[in-house]
């Protein structure tokens, strides 16, 4: 009949159109998750990366240096590259990075720049 043929598309629509709002809520409530769970990880990350610095910081032993550069990545990788007005300061961080129990220090002293370099992993 004329009537179902011209009712059948409308019904099917309606019913695609409540599938589509399931299915759109459905995607949005597990965007929300996952936006979530994204910002719990970027969380933990700056917490570790803290946790890192600051184990890096206690190692300096109160000296006079500058911090160049920081960095630890995902995979626990700590670097970083100080530098100080005196050698012997440098060379006196060397041997408490390498005395670390907690990270496997490769110590690169340069003595014409005043500069250390270090990277290692932490546990």
């Amino acid at each position: 009949s004329l009537n179902q043929i011209i009712t059948t598309p409308i019904a099917r629509r309606a019913r695609n159109s409540k599938n589509y709002r399931t299915i759109v809520k459905r995607l949005e409530n597990k965007e929300k998750l996952i936006s979530q769970e994204v910002k719990v990880i970027q969380s933990s990350l700056k917490i570790n990366a803290l946790a890192s610095l600051n184990h890096v910081i206690s190692l300096l032993n109160g000296q006079k240096v500058e911090l160049i550069k920081f960095s630890r990545s995902e995979d626990k990788n700590v670097d970083f590259t100080i530098s100080a007005q005196d050698i012997n300061i440098l060379e006196q961080i060397k041997a408490s990075l390498t005395s670390d129990g907690q990270t496997k220090w490769f110590v690169e002293l340069n003595k014409e720049k005043l500069t250390l370099t270090a990277g290692g992993k932490s546990k």
